[in-house]
């Protein structure tokens, strides 16, 4: 097997990046999955990487998808990308220590460069969740784009609702602020630049530049500006 200069120095430059993060990361995994999917995908010591059939991580833009890395400590984050699903990190992103993230079959997750998803969140793709470049999803949020889990079937007659009565796609957009514990339900957009206040939940779409807080989620003040 041939291999370019190029492609050579691509790879030994990840594998120095790596062992200069070797008291945070898991050095096999990191390098082994960085070499499968072409781009650095950096996984932290007790984080878990759990791949279906046909499941892709595509890194774009020369970026870095960093699973439980940005603490001294050991962490238990959670990537699942189920078969056929997908990962598209477009730049550099994180999921951050004991978050759980999960791509179900057929799903897309599309994350922009230098966005995150904090601690102790839980998320659940069951057709896209889409988030743009530089917003931050804080602590214990709950992302899902879907109604029903298994435990939910007996209560509903899949047979007279569509799928897309079920799940319906998220859009986050850029420069967006998701405070802690906060709950964004399907079919949500959330324009780019707004600000929601911790513990809300949005079941409705939320303008562009607003500070927007409660549960249901309101906008509170317009033109609202923010800086990270």
């Amino acid at each position: 097997m041939n291999i370019s200069v190029s492609t050579f120095n691509k790879y030994f430059k990840i594998i120095k990046e790596i062992l200069k993060l070797k008291s945070k990361l898991a050095v096999f995994k990191s390098i082994y999955y960085s070499f499968k999917f072409r781009g650095r995908v950096f996984i932290g010591k007790n984080s878990v990487l759990d791949l279906g059939s046909n499941a892709q991580i595509i890194i774009k833009n020369n970026g870095c998808l960093k699973v439980g890395v940005d603490y001294a400590l050991p962490t238990g984050t959670i990537l699942y990308v189920q078969n056929n699903g997908k990962l598209i990190v477009n730049g550099w992103a994180s999921f951050m220590r004991d978050s759980s993230i999960s791509i179900m079959n057929n799903a897309v997750l599309e994350i922009g460069n230098g966005s995150y998803i904090n601690e102790q969140a839980r998320v659940k793709v069951q057709k896209k969740l889409w988030i743009g470049k530089g917003s931050f999803i804080a602590w214990r949020c709950n992302i899902m784009d879907s109604d029903v889990h298994k435990h939910a079937e007996s209560c509903v007659d899949l047979n007279k609702v569509s799928a897309d009565d079920i799940t319906k796609e998220i859009y986050i957009g850029d420069h967006v602020w998701i405070g802690g514990n906060c709950t964004i339900l399907k079919g949500v957009a959330i324009g780019s630049g707004a600000v929601i206040g911790a513990g809300s939940v949005i079941s409705k779409n939320i303008p562009p530049k607003v500070l927007a807080v409660g549960n249901p989620c309101r906008v509170l003040k317009e033109n609202y500006q923010w800086k990270s």
